[in-house]
């Protein structure tokens, strides 16, 4: 089960997955008629699907065989980048051009965690 955190005060929710089959089971659960590949061919990808009540959920993706290659700090980087995805997200969700540097780097840092935290959980459960 994919478990989504709100980034308040944005209607937004972003959560990770590192399957395939978990993803599109998402896909199905989301009422999505025409998902998109698990991670449009790339070692990650963030997908952002709007709600009918104006709200965003954005889920990470990230393929566990072309993570294998990578080592600690490539995967990192990965998801710092995916994080950034989100923040683009939320600004334009605001309307901001420029929202204030500080703003932009905590969000990041805060998505990016959590990115990180979830990938590590994932790992622990002996994905590999």
């Amino acid at each position: 089960m994919i478990v989504y955190k709100w980034l308040h005060p944005i209607p937004l929710q972003f959560g990770a997955c590192f399957s395939a089959v978990e993803f599109y089971r998402e896909m199905r659960q989301l009422k999505c008629d025409d998902p998109p590949s698990f991670t449009c061919d790339k070692s990650a990808a963030v997908h952002t699907f709007e709600g009918s009540d104006d709200s965003i959920r954005m889920l990470l993706t990230l393929d566990p065989v072309a993570a294998a290659a990578q080592d600690g700090i490539e995967i990192a980087a990965l998801l710092a980048h995916e994080a950034v995805h989100v923040m683009q997200e939320c600004r334009r969700w605001m309307g901001e051009k420029e929202p204030g540097s500080e703003w932009e780097a905590y969000t990041v840092q805060h998505v990016a965690q959590e990115f990180m935290g979830w990938y590590q959980d994932y790992m622990k459960k002996g994905a590999r």
